[in-house]
């Protein structure tokens, strides 16, 4: 299959997009949503801009993946793409063109020119307006030696890794973020299948692990199918950012213990893609914890659990003392506690208690968990079936998405890899 992505920020083609995968391009910066399969009449404007100017056969079909901006850096970020990352890169790639530019004048026995002195001392935002300036015109004349003038997007290219160049587009110019995808069709592949869909036929073929996915291992299979609804209702932009653990698939044991076994034998494998185990917030996930805390796990494995949460901190409790308002962050806040007030409420009208069960004694605490747990997992899930606006579900579930953008960040300061 060719393997020549055509990666675009509104007209402006990304630079050294030939040295990205197809795959990785596909994977990292969209997601299935994206996709569109268009006449030249129903392109969206950028798209037909470029596209509209071949001189090829049109095809009756278009095929293509177009995103917001925000939506790319969201999902940038949760691999390492993160703003802060791409102006360090960005600051090393111009003060390298400056050198280069002394190094050439001192060789050639000239004075440095204006441009390495200009370079030198331009600032990250004098640099981004000079991004939204029109891109000089070329040489009309066919073998004319005459240069187009330089241009900040031109600095682009001392950066090897074309997705940090994106990410520092996407800081300069607000556009969609676009893919064409009809060369995955013209050599081999399903023609009937999405560009995504081809990824995995590959990844199946090789055994290769998805390049833009974090696979994220849960507890068990209720919270991977609770957390992973609500990653697609609350915040659809990352929802093919992460995969989750099957537990169906391959009969897993659930369980902190059985958590903290898996990351021990996953991470002892040295495998290079990222992998998130998210624990309960509760007596036996902060036991796992601390078991996983004497390991010097790789940078690409990270450990995490649940976020503390304010209704946790005066939450009803059943114990051998009785009914009393509680802390259980730490103790009993497992994932049904993430789910809202509403799914929590009991038939009386009042909050479901935890009922606490065990005593820990390793780490010298209680471990508890709430009543009834299935049927509010079920309310939960009818809740997010009845529909709402993202940024409605996430207000209305303000505890979820905190745990949501939480496991997202899970990777700030571990720069990419690709």
């Amino acid at each position: 299959m060719d393997d020549t992505p055509e990666l675009h920020v509104g007209t402006f083609k990304v630079p050294a997009d030939m040295l990205l995968s197809w795959r990785a391009a596909v994977e990292l910066v969209f997601a299935e949503r994206d996709l569109k399969v268009r006449p030249l009449a129903g392109l969206d404007g950028v798209v037909r801009q470029v596209l509209g100017r071949r001189r090829h056969a049109e095809p009756v079909e278009y095929v293509y993946l177009i995103a917001p901006p925000r939506d790319v850096r969201a999902r940038l970020n949760v691999h390492g793409y993160t703003e802060q990352h791409c102006r360090l890169m960005w600051k090393a790639a111009r003060d390298e063109l400056a050198a280069r530019r002394r190094r050439w004048a001192e060789r050639e026995g000239e004075e440095p020119d204006a441009r390495a002195e200009a370079l030198e001392s331009m600032t990250w935002e004098e640099w981004l307006a000079g991004v939204r300036e029109p891109l000089p015109p070329s040489p009309k004349r066919r073998g004319s030696r005459r240069r187009r003038p330089w241009h900040a997007m031109d600095l682009l290219g001392m950066i090897s890794d074309p997705i940090v160049s994106l990410r520092l587009m996407l800081e300069a110019l607000e556009e969609p973020v676009w893919l064409d995808c009809d060369y995955l069709y013209l050599y081999e592949g399903d023609t009937s299948a999405s560009p995504h869909g081809l990824a995995r036929q590959d990844e199946a073929m090789s055994g290769r692990w998805p390049e833009g996915r974090v696979t994220v291992l849960t507890e068990g299979r209720r919270d991977a199918r609770l957390v992973s609804a609500a990653l697609r209702a609350l915040h659809p932009e990352l929802s093919d950012a992460f995969q989750f653990l099957d537990f169906d698939e391959f009969r897993l044991e659930g369980g902190a213990s059985p958590l903290a076994r898996m990351v021990k034998a996953l991470a002892g494998t040295k495998m290079g893609s990222r992998m998130l185990a998210m624990f309960d917030n509760d007596a036996a996930g902060v036991e796992a914890m601390q078991e996983l805390s004497t390991l010097r796990l790789p940078p690409n494995v990270r450990v995490m659990a649940l976020p503390g949460i304010p209704l946790a901190r005066r939450y009803p409790t059943l114990g051998p003392a009785g009914s009393r308002t509680m802390d259980v962050n730490g103790g009993a806040a497992a994932i049904e506690l993430y789910l809202g007030k509403g799914p929590l409420t009991g038939a009386d009208g009042g909050l479901r208690p935890v009922r606490w069960t065990e005593w820990r004694p390793k780490i010298g605490r209680y471990q508890g968990a709430v009543e009834g747990k299935l049927e509010v997992a079920q309310a939960f899930l009818r809740d997010l079936e009845a529909g709402g606006t993202p940024a409605a579900l996430r207000r209305r579930f303000p505890d979820m998405d905190r745990l949501l953008r939480a496991m997202s960040a899970a990777f700030e300061g571990l720069p990419p890899t690709l």
